[in-house]
């Protein structure tokens, strides 16, 4: 995955449920690097005792109930594909995932 501006998400590397901006992360992103085409990271998830919503979906993933991810960005560069009409992002700023 080409085009990964990570350098501010690296300072705060947050990880939501479901994007929700309102709630607090339910982990912290480490190791997070673009690798073979794609954009990689591990998350630390917060301890069940201070936040059990992020233990539940710590526990859903564990269990395979979850899974898959997506991320939050911001559009930097981009250009229309008008063969399959559509946005090619060229470069972005990841925001969360």
């Amino acid at each position: 995955m080409r085009g990964w501006d990570l350098r501010a998400y690296r300072k705060t590397p947050t990880v939501l449920f479901a994007h929700n901006y309102d709630e607090l992360p339910i982990a912290r992103a480490t190791n997070i690097r673009a690798e073979e085409g794609k954009l990689v990271a591990l998350a630390s998830f917060v301890p069940a005792d201070i936040y059990p919503f992020a233990e539940t979906v710590f526990q859903m993933l564990r269990l395979k109930f979850l899974n898959a991810a997506s991320v939050g960005f911001r559009p930097l560069k981009w250009m229309y594909n008008e063969e399959r009409r559509g946005i090619d992002f060229e470069k972005q700023e990841l925001l969360e995932y």
